[in-house]
């Protein structure tokens, strides 16, 4: 064959290498390559993209994103990673996802309240609870280890619950590390928001994402003075 008609043929081997080779994972240990880091996997090309993207959301600074509307103000780590995505069966606000595996959930509620409640984030997120338990129960929820801190929120006490769990999301059943708080933010309803990290053989890790939320949830915002509403 000559030189001429083996070319073709060459750059056609040498760009199926490339393409093979760019597709492979890095060996274990090492960072993702910057430029494969997508909103679609901010894992990127790592050994263990959802290591890799945990350890990420740990490292990042704070940002902000919003609703569809631009009513409130929600804090992230790496914001720009994030999807506004939309879940089935589930009556919320609003919801993001970190990356297309999910390596992160986190949602917001409207939370009315009674006539004679308190305006105080434990009173809304007693009244979230009484709800969201019992829909955690019908997708196979079980919360475990229970713990409340408290954060500030405008100048007031912010009640934030930590747990470790097991529940359904998104047809599988997956272990989880769990943080959720609920903000007076309204003057008849408040917001609640839960975060879902899940563990994959990464316990520890997914842990560090929820502390780091729980200390996150008091940049929250909201940018109307009334209740926010899905158009």
């Amino acid at each position: 064959m000559s030189l001429l008609r083996k070319i073709p043929v060459l750059l056609v081997l040498s760009t199926s290498l490339l393409v093979a080779c760019g597709s492979q994972r890095l060996p274990p240990g090492h960072a993702p390559t910057p430029e494969t880091i997508t909103k679609d996997e901010p894992g990127g090309d790592a050994y263990d993209p959802h290591e890799a993207a945990l350890m990420r959301q740990v490292d990042s600074s704070w940002g902000w994103r919003t609703d569809k509307d631009g009513q409130v103000r929600f804090p992230l780590p790496d914001r720009h990673n994030w999807t506004r995505v939309r879940f089935m069966f589930v009556n919320h606000f609003t919801a993001f996802k970190y990356g297309d595996d999910h390596h992160t959930i986190a949602a917001a509620f409207i939370v009315p309240l009674q006539p004679e409640d308190a305006r105080t984030s434990a009173v809304c997120l007693q009244r979230f609870e009484e709800k969201a338990f019992s829909k955690a129960s019908a997708f196979g929820g079980v919360i475990t280890n229970l713990q409340e801190i408290s954060e500030k929120w405008k100048e007031e006490k912010l009640v934030v619950h930590e747990a470790t769990g097991e529940i359904d999301i998104l047809f599988k059943h997956i272990e989880v590390a769990l943080t959720w708080t609920a903000y007076p933010a309204y003057p008849n309803s408040c917001l609640a928001i839960t975060v879902a990290v899940p563990w994959r053989d990464h316990q520890a890790l997914a842990e560090k994402v929820r502390d780091k939320w729980t200390l996150g949830f008091p940049y929250f915002h909201p940018l109307t003075e009334g209740e926010p509403f899905r158009h």
